[in-house]
C-alpha cells in the first residue's frame, strides 16, 4: 500500500479587543497547510498507523512504533517519523498524558518531557522535511497514560512514517 495523500491544515485566528470603547486591539493568526505524498523524502511519507484506543482508569501503554502494523496488517518498518497526532476523546473525564516511553523512548520530539491532553484536545507534531525523529531499536516507543484513576479514557492516534 502507498500513501496517496496526507494533509494537515491549521487555521488559528484570534482578535483581542481593548476594554470599553478604546481604539486599537490586537490580532494574531497562524495558518499552516502541510501535505505529504508517497515516498521517503521531504513532504513525503510511506507508512501510516491509525488507531482508536481505550485505556482503563489509571492505565498506561507503550506504543512501539517499530513493531506496530498498519490497518492492512503490514509492518510499518519506519526509519523516521513524519507526523504524530493524538486526539483525546471529548467524552473523557480527565487528561491523557503523552510522553517518550521510559524504555527505548522516541526521543527528539518531546525532549524527555510529557504533555497532557484534555478532553477534546489534540497534540500534533509534524516534520514535513526529511529528518524527523529516527526510529531504531533503542529509539522507538511513545507512552500514553490515562490520568483518571477510575474512568476509562479513549484517544485516537495517527502516525505518518518514512521507511528510509
Amino acid at each position: 500500500m502507498a500513501i496517496r495523500l496526507a494533509r494537515m491544515t491549521l487555521d488559528l485566528a484570534a482578535v483581542l479587543t481593548p476594554p470599553g470603547d478604546e481604539a486599537g486591539g490586537a490580532k494574531g493568526q497562524i495558518d499552516a497547510a502541510l501535505r505529504w505524498t508517497n515516498g521517503t523524502g521531504s513532504n513525503q511519507a510511506d507508512g501510516m498507523l491509525y488507531d482508536a484506543r481505550t485505556l482503563a482508569g489509571g492505565a498506561s501503554e507503550d506504543l512501539d512504533l517499530a513493531t506496530l502494523t498498519d490497518a492492512n496488517g503490514a509492518a510499518l518498518n519506519p526509519a523516521e517519523v513524519a507526523a504524530i497526532a493524538v486526539l483525546a476523546d471529548a467524552g473523557n473525564s480527565s487528561t491523557v498524558t503523552v510522553a517518550e516511553a521510559a524504555s527505548a523512548g522516541l526521543s527528539n520530539w518531546l525532549d524527555g518531557g510529557s504533555l497532557k491532553i484534555g478532553p477534546g484536545g489534540v497534540l500534533v507534531h509534524a516534520w514535513p522535511a526529511d529528518g524527523g525523529p529516527a526510529v531504531s531499536p533503542s529509539n522507538k516507543a511513545i507512552a500514553v497514560t490515562n490520568d483518571d484513576g477510575s474512568a476509562a479514557a479513549s484517544y485516537t492516534l495517527l502516525v505518518l512514517t518514512r521507511s528510509a
